[in-house]
């Protein structure tokens, strides 16, 4: 139906070839090959039309300019397909070389061939080819058929389905008298899992009170990045997720920045700031502690 669509032509003639998962089809104006072959002292009727590139060498892989009987085909092959093509009268210029290149979607760009390639013509098309008339005639007969083994398979399936409706009743009754019973037994399992989520609900409810990490979780934390040069915390104070520590620091070469960073990067803290505390020897650091789902211990 789609092809019909495509095709330009009142009257056209048509071939077909299937190479993997790929459909190849030509068409062309069948009024005028017939006056051709009329002009040839020829009879249409009896005379096999094929398009020029089936008698043309295959390629596996790889893009050619092509001297055909008449003008040159550019021609772009993917696996033994034919992916696209071209056919102009004359040498392309490379503008149209170009333009074919990038609607045939092709990654490197190949420079226009001084002279199109010359081959001979095969003795026998490289495909087996068929026309869309041949195929309408095979879905006409499929489907007759179809029809028929549709009406035999359509019967056995009643009778199958007669017979499977009876089993599948008492085999239903059956289960429901089982099903009743697990229901019975599994009433404590059910009733112990509905006191379990009603637990979870309040241990979540409890939580959600104190959404901060535990503070000697979080002093832990602290002792693990400080220098361990002596450096040690005088003053711990925590109110509502903000965090303020008072450093003593022996070492004067020891940089706040640096604190900063190991800080920001201890875990649960966010936003640490640093300043100078009651001597050089001092510092005072202010941070955000992040809530329990923003950092695992």
């Amino acid at each position: 139906m789609q092809i019909k669509q495509w095709n330009p032509f009142a009257s056209a003639g048509s071939c077909v070839v299937i190479e993997h998962d790929t459909a190849m089809v030509w068409l062309w104006d069948q009024g005028r090959v017939n006056s051709a072959i009329a002009d040839a002292g020829l009879q249409p009727g009896r005379v096999k039309v094929l398009p020029e590139t089936l008698l043309a060498p295959q390629l596996n892989n790889g893009l050619r300019l092509l001297k055909t009987l008449d003008g040159v085909e550019a021609q772009v092959w993917k696996s033994n397909v034919l992916a696209a093509s071209r056919w102009w009268p004359a040498q392309p210029t490379g503008e149209e070389w170009e333009a074919f290149q990038r609607d045939a979607g092709l990654a490197e760009r190949i420079p226009l061939p001084g002279v199109a390639q010359a081959a001979p013509l095969l003795a026998e098309p490289w495909a087996r080819a068929t026309s869309l008339e041949a195929y309408r005639s095979l879905d006409s007969r499929v489907e007759r058929l179809v029809y028929v083994f549709g009406s035999v398979l359509l019967g056995a399936a009643t009778l199958w389905y007669g017979i499977h409706l009876v089993k599948n009743s008492a085999a239903a009754s059956a289960k429901r008298s089982e099903l009743t019973a697990v229901n019975e037994k599994a009433q404590p399992v059910i009733a112990a899992r509905n006191q379990s989520q009603a637990a979870l609900l309040r241990v979540q409810a409890l939580l959600g009170n104190d959404p901060y990490p535990n503070q000697l979780q979080l002093m832990a934390k602290i002792a693990e990045v400080l220098p361990k040069n002596g450096t040690v915390v005088r003053e711990w104070n925590f109110q509502n997720g903000k965090l303020k520590l008072l450093v003593a620091v022996p070492d004067a070469a020891v940089q706040s920045s640096a604190l900063v960073s190991v800080l920001q990067s201890a875990g649960p803290f966010n936003n640490v700031r640093s300043s100078a505390g009651g001597d050089s020897k001092t510092l005072v650091f202010n941070m955000d502690v992040n809530p329990r789902d923003d950092f695992a211990p």
